[in-house]
């Protein structure tokens, strides 16, 4: 997919049943010459689910800074949030008037057995 993700990971468990995740990516284009690659995939037999935006010789794409808390409420249900920052570069510049940008959720697991 033309791309490079360095990375350095924070774990953390503050109590048996909270952990704590950060990681900070730094995340480049392999080959300037190509395209910046992103999407969900071939989710459709009509849509390949992927788009390509110029890279025009860059390589430098972002740093992504994110957090995320997992609680295990009971054993079957867990609540995590998550939050992440984009520091867009070069390559996102070219496409993008904006730069950066922000992401985040709150997601609920219930699990059961029968």
């Amino acid at each position: 997919m033309n791309s490079g993700d360095a990375f350095l990971e924070l774990m953390l468990q503050p109590h048996r049943l909270v952990l704590v995740r950060s990681d900070i990516h730094w995340l480049q284009v392999t080959e300037g010459k190509d395209l910046w690659y992103s999407g969900g995939g071939a989710t459709s037999n009509t849509f390949f689910g992927y788009a390509g935006s110029p890279a025009n010789g860059d390589h430098s794409l972002a740093t992504l800074a994110d957090i995320s808390i997992t609680w295990t409420v009971l054993p079957q249900l867990t609540v995590e949030g998550y939050y992440g920052h984009a520091f867009g570069h070069d390559v996102v510049g070219q496409t993008f008037a904006g730069k950066d940008t922000n992401y985040g959720f709150l997601e609920m697991t219930f699990t059961f057995s029968y």
